[in-house]
């Protein structure tokens, strides 16, 4: 996430490319020097939880297609399951983390912070949270189809 951010803070251009999807509303482009490293940002409602959710829909410069849309309902219809199988390791990380650094907490509550969308061809794609009590640090979670790789980026 860090280094789409710098692509951005060193890509953009003078005025940003938006769209509005009728599926994720207003997206930004957030062009990479290699065009099909970019992505489009936005933020809206999560059905699942009613709280805004932020997207990355990897798809290059072309907008989101009608396949990003379904994985993305897809995401909403199956996300009861997916937290399941994401919570053990969310708090086992974070428990993990918080403990090298001498913290420690009982009792654990995250915030999902942002769904990334894969490209049409790759079904690679992450979920970040953040923890109610560490409020500065963000969890990505990896996953491959539907399953949880076991691989927790932290960023802090």
């Amino acid at each position: 996430m860090s280094i789409r951010l710098l692509n951005w803070t060193f890509n953009k251009s003078s005025k940003p490319r938006q769209i509005e999807d009728p599926v994720f509303g207003k997206l930004r482009l957030v062009e990479a020097k290699n065009p099909s490293e970019s992505y489009w940002r936005g933020c809206g409602r999560f059905g699942p939880t009613g709280s805004e959710v932020s997207y990355e829909i990897e798809s290059g410069q072309a907008a989101p297609s009608e396949s990003h849309r379904t994985f993305y309902r897809d995401i909403e219809a199956r996300y009861s399951e997916l937290l399941g199988l994401v919570a053990p390791l969310l708090e086992s990380e974070c428990a993990a983390q918080m403990a090298a650094c001498d913290v420690f907490f009982s009792q654990l509550s995250f915030r999902r912070e942002t769904l990334c969308i894969p490209g049409s061809e790759s079904m690679e794609w992450s979920l970040v949270f953040s923890c109610v009590q560490w409020d500065d640090a963000l969890f990505t979670v990896h996953v491959k189809d539907w399953q949880p790789t076991g691989k927790i980026s932290v960023m802090d």
